[in-house]
């Protein structure tokens, strides 16, 4: 259920798909707001709260479990609320802000958590060649000097570049209509426009890690206060271009002009964003529920079951089935070593459905293998098993400074449960792609 503020409720109906929504409308972020959600909360699990005004004990008042919390942020503007999980999905964020977050919480930073919807395909397949179409994206509530400058920039890139413009975003849009430009007003789902984009002149929100994800080159304005450091990020990191002054001609010209220009700019927008975020927020949120406790001998049988599985034996690097004799020894010297650990997944009292290991490779260094019971497989619990056991694997040795995960290339499915549970791709070498997780604030 998505709860929202009355103004914005058929924009957030539009948007929301087979989502319901309720329109709220009472002070955002008042006691009476966290009484209206907490009785619409009565059936939910988890909370998610996106918004300046809120109070740091809106959650509570709201009646939900901090631990099943999310607080969305920008920079640390908003109150320090009680949640489990702190995302805050801008380029160039920093812990700083958080520093009165609940101790024992994730917090997620950064552009490779940017909130956005599955990717329907892979953008203009023609995008190398000479541009041909703009895309205009004004977001959802544009400011009157955003659309004097939208105004300004389209009737000489359309006539001068011969460009195609759609323009996209709330409010009236009306004075910008033109010959080769068309206004589609507010779209609750862009993505053909986005395919179709060679160019990009846009309002520096959310929009802009979407056009990160399918490298459009773009221009980037910050419509709004809050908007000027991801414009500033962005730029820093080559991934868009800036205005000139109050100029945007320039730099679209440049872009237009450029097709080296435009093949950097595609390339660094794509390595900052890969359009799996929303998957990796949703596991940190998942992995809080994932009940771990230390393997012992008497878990010997399940995990030698686990280990011979067919699909297990045919991931591995060395498919041999094993021995029960030399399982028994293995398993016997893992549990005596301090620095490996052996988690088994699953609530007290009920059934194992997975397991995490760490052994020690290297000072400070644990490699990670794990696997999911084959009737719980193809259910997402391998990315949240990964991030809660790295998490307990931090908590229980503190000697351990990192985990790192080695997979066959070909091995897509465990590479991408690395890749969403956290830990950072690293490469392949020597026919092994490696992933990698560091201690930090993360897990």
């Amino acid at each position: 259920m998505l709860a929202v503020n009355a103004a914005v409720a058929e924009r957030a109906k539009a948007l929301a798909g087979s989502v319901p929504v309720v329109a709220v409308d009472v002070l955002v972020g008042s006691t009476e707001d966290a009484r209206t959600v907490a009785a619409l909360t009565e059936a939910s699990s988890r909370l998610v709260v996106d918004g300046y005004p809120f109070a740091p004990d809106f959650a509570e008042q709201a009646g939900i479990d901090p631990e099943h919390t999310l607080r969305i942020d920008d920079h640390g503007r908003a109150p320090a609320h009680p949640a489990a999980v702190v995302l805050d999905q801008n380029l160039g964020s920093s812990p700083m802000p958080y520093h009165d977050r609940p101790r024992g919480s994730t917090l997620l930073l950064g552009s490779r958590y940017a909130l956005l919807r599955a990717d329907d395909g892979d953008g203009h397949p023609e995008r190398g060649n000479r541009p041909r179409h703009l895309l205009v994206a004004l977001g959802g509530d544009p400011t009157p000097e955003l659309i004097d400058l939208v105004g300004r920039t389209l009737p000489r890139v359309t006539e001068d570049l011969g460009l195609a413009a759609d323009v996209i975003g709330g409010g009236d849009l009306g004075s910008l209509a033109a010959p080769g430009v068309t206004v589609h007003g507010f779209v609750a789902d862009p993505g053909r426009l986005f395919a179709s984009a060679d160019l990009a002149l846009a309002a520096a929100g959310t929009t802009t890690w979407d056009l990160c994800r399918r490298g459009i080159p773009s221009v980037v304005v910050a419509a709004v206060e809050n908007q000027e450091p991801i414009v500033r990020a962005v730029i820093a990191a080559g991934a868009a271009r800036g205005l000139r002054g109050d100029d945007a001609v320039g730099p679209l010209t440049e872009l237009w002009a450029d097709a080296e220009l435009r093949g950097s700019v595609s390339r660094a927008g794509t390595a900052l964003v890969d359009g799996r975020g929303a998957d990796r927020v949703v596991a940190a949120l998942r992995s809080r529920d994932v009940d771990l406790r230390p393997a012992t001998a008497a878990d010997a049988r399940l995990l030698w079951h686990w280990a011979n599985d067919d699909a297990v034996r045919a991931a591995a690097f060395d498919p041999t089935p094993i021995a029960w004799a030399d399982h028994e020894v293995w398993l016997a010297d893992h549990l005596a070593d301090a620095g490996s650990a052996i988690y088994l997944a699953g609530p007290d009292g009920q059934a194992a459905w997975g397991q995490i290991r760490f052994d020690r490779h290297a000072e400070g260094t644990g490699v990670i293998d794990v696997s999911v019971a084959a009737d719980h497989r193809g259910s997402g619990r391998a990315a949240p098993l990964i991030r809660a056991g790295v998490r307990r694997a931090f908590a229980d040795n503190p000697a351990l400074l990192r985990v790192r995960a080695h997979v066959r290339p070909s091995n897509h499915r465990s590479g991408a449960a690395f890749s969403i549970a956290g830990l950072a791709a690293m490469g392949e070498r020597d026919g092994v792609s490696t992933f990698e997780g560091g201690r930090n604030d993360d897990w």
